[in-house]
């Protein structure tokens, strides 16, 4: 496996990658390439890739010098099955080994980074010469690669129509969630640990304050809700380019007293704040497809979620584990909110029937098997 993604504990992107390289050691010995840092996991079973952090071409380049030297010195000393790359940046020394020594080549793709380019927040426009750079490496590793895993449905369609691969090239297999650790936890043996009021009712979103992720939709839907229930409160986790915006948002509505925000936590610490939380929400935005971690992560913890209306969340509707609702329709967000809030039954129901499908359809377990039946075609 091969990435550019730093481990880092609160990343989500570093906690997939380390969910299914878990996931998939139990099925076959993998070796996981990723950039040095300063807190290392020990695993022989991972390399640390040396690059020089200063300036983006820079850092990109020495990172892709290093990646080619590494792993060609591995592949003369190992027999490799295959190399599993997720896609992100400039990445093509993996492919290039790949074809030097003819190893089936297989891209994970949880996002085509030309959506990004659109972004109107500064904070997450890439420059011109950075999507260039993306779309070459894009356009290389799928044209090349033996497979093409997607984690959602519309980024297969954006893979076919932005790079006209044959549609049979590209597979969908959703992320997962380590359904050992995010799991239903009493609300009464969590929250104290947070000076969390016990009866006070909580709508959370755990995630990036990214422009996708719609949290503006969240706050605006905000003043309705609490006409109805004044004393509840919402728990925003993260952070971001836009979390000084959302805090903006929040004190001219003069509703800082409802809101409550907590940094980036560690990954093992975040099933201890779903657990707090009554009602679970992703309101994303529709145009841009995708298999959030949070998802899988909030159903296996037992909660139910209010979701976009899009074939991301149809899973939601389809077992009746939550409600799906146009995010910029303020009144319908809060009429979803206020349903959930005022009905203890339909809580919980929705709560087991998301946490039951997890644990059988999107652990990581049973995504790293569709993974590795997948590279066995080709070994």
């Amino acid at each position: 496996m091969t990435s550019d993604i730093v481990l880092n504990e609160k990343d989500t992107r570093a906690n997939h990658l380390l969910g299914l390289f878990n996931a998939l050691s139990q099925l076959s010995e993998v070796y996981l390439f990723v950039p040095k840092n300063h807190k290392k996991q020990y695993n022989s079973h991972i390399h640390y890739v040396s690059r020089f952090d200063t300036i983006y071409p820079v850092r990109v380049i020495s990172y892709e010098v290093n990646m080619f030297i590494k792993l060609f010195l591995f592949c003369i000393n190992e027999r490799i099955g295959a190399i599993y790359h997720r896609q992100s940046g400039l990445n093509i020394s993996p492919l290039i080994i790949s074809r030097i020594f003819r190893i089936p080549f297989f891209v994970e793709v949880n996002g085509l980074l030309v959506n990004q380019a659109n972004m109107t927040s500064d904070s997450y426009r890439i420059s011109k010469l950075q999507l260039k750079v993306s779309k070459l490496s894009e356009k290389l590793n799928y044209k090349y690669s033996t497979k093409i895993i997607a984690v959602a449905e519309g980024i297969k369609r954006g893979i076919i129509k932005s790079y006209y691969i044959p549609p049979e090239k590209v597979i969908v297999i959703q992320n997962g969630a380590d359904s050992d650790l995010f799991k239903p936890l009493n609300k009464k043996d969590v929250i104290f640990d947070f000076n969390f009021d016990v009866d006070c009712k909580y709508v959370g979103f755990v995630g990036s304050f990214a422009p996708w992720h719609g949290l503006e939709n969240l706050v605006n839907s905000a003043p309705l809700v609490l006409s109805e229930y004044p004393d509840m409160k919402y728990v925003l986790i993260g952070n971001g380019g836009l979390k000084e915006k959302i805090h903006k948002m929040i004190n001219d509505l003069g509703l800082k007293d409802n809101f409550i925000f907590v940094d980036r936590v560690p990954h093992e610490e975040v099933p201890k704040y779903i657990n707090i939380f009554d009602v679970c929400t992703i309101l994303k935005d529709k145009n841009i497809p995708g298999s959030p971690l949070k998802l899988a992560e909030y159903m296996a913890c037992g909660k139910p979620i209010i979701a976009t209306n899009s074939e991301d969340f149809e899973v939601l509707k389809e077992i009746n584990a939550g409600i799906l609702v146009d995010p910029e329709n303020s009144e319908e967000v809060c009429r979803a909110i206020v349903t959930l809030l005022k009905d203890d039954s339909l809580r919980y129901n929705m709560g087991i029937k998301a946490r039951k499908y997890v644990v059988k359809n999107r652990s990581w377990k049973s995504t790293a098997q569709e993974v590795y039946n997948e590279i066995l075609c080709y070994i």
